[in-house]
């Protein structure tokens, strides 16, 4: 913006003006259109209640005989039908609304419609229009939207209508007066084009007196601008122009007259100036050959002394310089020694924290195996308490065998004497000896399994007995392997104590070594520091000899100089 020139500052408020201008007719437009289609909705409704009007009239007149109601019917039918607005004769619509006469059409534009029942017709969206009117009507009313023809004919247009009822129950009518959207748009545009040509008007008025304006400005600042550059360039022969002017060009031109004149008087003085400096210059000349020759009688002491002193720095500053090569030297030798000392201490540190995990690992092993005797001896011992009770099963089975044997003795010696009392009875007993034989047979059987099971039995107890002395001793030797691996392990752990101590030591011996490498370190750096600064001074000495040598001769010049000027 700040190098923007009038016409264009000018040019940016126009545009300012017209984008804004743009921005507000838009917001009007809407506005506009939202205005247009309520007045457009008042009216509707307005129409719609003309002709409740219309027909509560008629309706009077049929009450007071004035009329037949039929007649007052289609009397108030024929004048709502009559009524037509708007370009295109828009029209009223009435239809039934009863049980009898729900969807009839009694007014219309189009006469073919007139009477006929017209409950299924749709618009081309698919809307049920007589049925949305009908349904709106016996809510009370209200605005519906469908499409619709114009009253000439042609294809169907967006329409908003308003739907008013009179009357109730079975002779309700349904009351339909609209407006098409098309209609609201034409006027909405009609007006909006009418203020954009009035806006447009403004735009080109606000225009032209703007670049009258800015020709007003343009041009004496042109002639100003043109005005302080001959003055820039030094010219004086002008005249300053718009000086009697009491406006700002004016003040401006006012300024620059005044700095004009300033510039002519500065012009002046510094003639004179010159004509001074010329005498001036002669009276310096006298003055800076008196100085030099006083400069030169006691600037030359003062050159020798530091020539002098420059040459003993400088064998000093030698002679530092070699001292601090040994020490550099010695530095060195002492700080290998000293790493590889600290080397072989890691070297031992390492082995000891190695020797430390091995020794730990040892201990978890035999731990590990503490515990697995442990586990060994509780399982021996609750094998051995089985073992026994399977000794006391064992017993408790002989007993019961004994106890079969001693039935199967008694059922024999019964069978023996059943067998007695067959060969007694004769011929009336050989069935019954035949059963007693059989008897005798199975208790001898079972005798002999009776021997036969307590014979294993006992061969059972026998390897019973042997199985707890072999399991009691198992136990004695897993107990005794426990208290060594207890004792393994009590040693383990003092002698990974003694390790961790090593391992601790051998740290130390490690911090303490790169301790010394550190300020072993420092005394080489600083041996280096002070043989850079050895080196520095004597770079120093013998810059200062050559500087002495240098100061001398540009002294010698300079004194040269000064009585030449």
């Amino acid at each position: 913006m700040r190098h923007l020139t009038v016409y264009q500052r000018l040019a940016t408020i126009i545009a300012v003006l017209s984008i804004t201008l743009f921005a507000v007719s838009a917001m009007q437009i809407l506005l506009l259109r939202d205005s247009v289609l309520e007045e457009r909705r008042t009216m509707v409704r307005n129409l719609v209640e003309s002709a409740t009007k219309i027909l509560s009239s008629y309706d009077a007149d049929a009450k007071a005989g004035r009329l037949e109601p039929e007649r007052a019917r289609q009397l108030a039918f024929a004048a709502i039908g009559a009524m037509r607005w708007g370009q295109y004769a828009d029209y009223l619509g009435v239809y039934g609304t009863g049980p009898s006469d729900a969807g009839v059409t009694y007014v219309h534009a189009n006469p073919k419609y007139i009477n006929v029942n017209r409950w299924d017709f749709k618009d081309n969206t698919g809307k049920l229009l007589i049925q949305d009117i009908v349904r709106t009507a016996r809510a009370g009313g209200g605005y519906v939207e469908y499409m619709a023809p114009r009253s000439g004919g042609g294809g169907e247009l967006p329409k908003l209508s308003y739907v008013g009822a009179y009357g109730s129950g079975d002779k309700m009518l349904a009351l339909q007066a609209g407006v098409y959207i098309n209609d609201v748009d034409a006027v909405v545009y009609e007006r909006a084009m009418w203020a954009g040509l009035g806006g447009l008007a403004g735009l080109v008025i606000a225009g032209v007196i703007a670049f009258w304006l800015g020709r007003g400005l343009v041009d004496p600042l042109s002639k100003t601008c043109e005005a302080m550059d001959e003055l820039c360039k030094g010219n004086l022969a002008f005249d300053v122009p718009f000086v009697d002017r009491k406006n700002e060009i004016g003040r401006m031109a006012r300024s620059l007259q005044v700095f004009k004149d300033h510039l002519a008087e500065s012009e002046r003085l510094r003639a004179e100036q010159e004509h001074g400096k010329t005498q001036a210059a002669e009276e310096r000349r006298a003055v800076l050959a008196r100085i030099a020759d006083q400069f030169e009688r006691s600037i030359g002491g003062v050159i020798q002394g530091t020539a002098s002193a420059a040459g003993e720095l400088q064998s000093s500053a030698s002679s530092m310089s070699s001292i601090v090569e040994g020490t550099t030297t010695q530095s060195a030798n002492v700080a290998a020694a000293a790493e590889q000392t600290a080397k072989n201490v890691q070297t031992v540190s390492a082995s000891a924290e190695q020797l430390s995990s091995s020794i730990q690992e040892i201990a978890r092993q035999v731990t590990q195996s503490s515990s697995i005797a442990q586990n060994a001896v509780s399982q021996a011992t609750r094998t051995e308490a089985m073992v026994e009770k399977l000794v006391h099963a064992t017993q408790k089975i002989g007993e019961v065998m004994a106890l079969i044997q001693t039935i199967a003795g008694q059922t024999n010696l019964l069978a023996l004497n059943a067998t007695i009392e067959s060969a007694r009875a004769g011929e009336a007993g050989k069935g019954f000896a035949v059963v007693a034989n059989e008897v005798k047979a199975l208790s001898a059987q079972t005798a002999k399994a009776t021997e036969d099971i307590t014979s294993q039995i006992e061969a059972i107890r026998d390897a019973t007995g042997s199985t707890v002395t072999a399991i009691r001793e198992i136990g004695a030797t897993i107990g005794q392997m426990n208290e060594i691996t207890e004792a393994i392990a009590a040693a383990v752990e003092e002698q990974g104590a003694a390790t961790k101590e090593i391992a601790r030591s051998v740290q130390q011996a490690a911090e303490g070594t790169q301790g010394v490498m550190k300020h072993i370190v420092g005394v080489r750096e600083a041996s280096s520091q002070v043989g850079a600064a050895a080196a520095q001074v004597l770079s120093a000495a013998g810059q200062l000899g050559s500087q002495s040598d240098q100061l001398k001769r540009e002294t010698g010049n300079f004194l040269g100089n000064v009585r030449a000027a």
